[in-house]
């Protein structure tokens, strides 16, 4: 879940429309000086579906029993975590392997920020380890090592999911670094700025036209704080829905 903080309250928004948002995003990556991923397609499909596995924890959402607000993607217990990563990046492995591993990949660089506060996080990464080898056909070679083109489809994945984070809460200003550059073969970063959380500006600019034209849908959500998760969900299940319009230009 994402709050997007009002002046009374919040819009919530749905970490599955959120990677859909992301999907929709990546969609225009690319012009002369930004590559296109490939295989493109098994790209996008990573993209739109990182967050796949939390549709299960959103249909009755919970609250963050320290600050009483509605518990967002940041505030989850490691086991809910877990539980939410495994069914992304399962979910859609038999028939996208490839993108299923990206997914994986993704949400391994999450896990290995947290090893050293929880050692279960070790067996996670040993099974996301053993994931990715299998499903890109690299266990029986001996290659322990990633390709420079999975590494930079990693990062598709990636950019697209901090740029949807950037729209869905408001941020004013977002540099996304180690960005593919085509000009030179380097790496570099992006600037994301907005001065009313609605409409953005990217410099330079990464896509093949512009204005790029995007809405999510989130739940209006007329207070802060609630004393319990029934209070919540009550009227989390009765809220108003509201239509967020952003635009990204050069």
């Amino acid at each position: 879940m994402i709050r997007r903080e009002t002046e009374n309250g919040w819009i919530l928004i749905t970490q599955r429309d959120h990677s859909l948002l992301s999907g929709k995003i990546m969609k225009g990556w690319g012009n002369s000086k930004f590559a296109t991923p490939e295989p493109y397609d098994e790209v996008m499909f990573a993209v739109a579906e990182h967050d796949c596995g939390w549709e299960l924890w959103e249909e009755n959402p919970r609250i963050n029993p320290v600050n009483k607000y509605p518990k967002n993607f940041l505030e989850m217990n490691y086991s809910d975590q877990v539980s939410i990563w495994k069914r992304s990046f399962l979910k859609h492995s038999k028939k996208h392997p490839y993108a299923s591993s990206l997914i994986a990949l993704h949400f391994d660089k999450f896990n290995s920020s947290i090893l050293r506060k929880n050692k279960n996080a070790l067996l996670l990464k040993s099974q996301i380890k053993e994931f990715v080898l299998e499903n890109l056909g690299l266990k029986h070679t001996g290659q322990q090592s990633l390709s420079e083109q999975i590494i930079n489809n990693l990062k598709f994945v990636q950019i697209g999911d901090i740029i949807s984070l950037a729209l869905c809460h408001g941020w004013r200003s977002t540099q996304i670094d180690d960005i593919p550059y085509r000009l030179n073969g380097k790496n570099i970063s992006i600037l994301l700025s907005s001065d009313d959380g609605l409409n953005y500006k990217i410099n330079p600019f990464p896509f093949s036209k512009f204005p790029i034209t995007l809405n999510i849908e989130g739940k209006i959500i007329d207070r802060k704080t609630f004393t319990n998760n029934y209070e919540f969900l009550k009227a989390y299940k009765t809220s108003q829905k509201t239509n967020l319009k952003f635009t990204i230009n050069n």
